[in-house]
């Protein structure tokens, strides 16, 4: 960016506690070139549907961390 003259910026949201465990299915939810893997998550909820609470919680706050980081886009862009 330098080099060209671009200006350039990094932001990073958080989205999980630092004590929650991270369910099995999220892992399973994500192919190696970084696309979602659906079925991969519903595979791993078959056979452990316990981790349903905690892949529910861990949705809500990717959720939760990417509309705060669009609300901080939006106002850069807007500045």
């Amino acid at each position: 960016a330098a080099r060209h003259r671009l200006p350039f910026g990094v932001l990073r949201g958080v989205s999980d506690d630092a004590d929650a465990p991270l369910p099995d299915a999220v892992l399973h939810g994500i192919n190696e070139d970084g696309s979602e893997n659906i079925p991969g998550v519903l595979k791993s909820l078959f056979k452990n549907p316990t981790q349903l609470p905690g892949l529910l919680h861990f949705a809500r706050n990717t959720g939760t961390a990417l509309a705060q980081l669009k609300k901080v886009i939006l106002r850069l862009k807007a500045d």
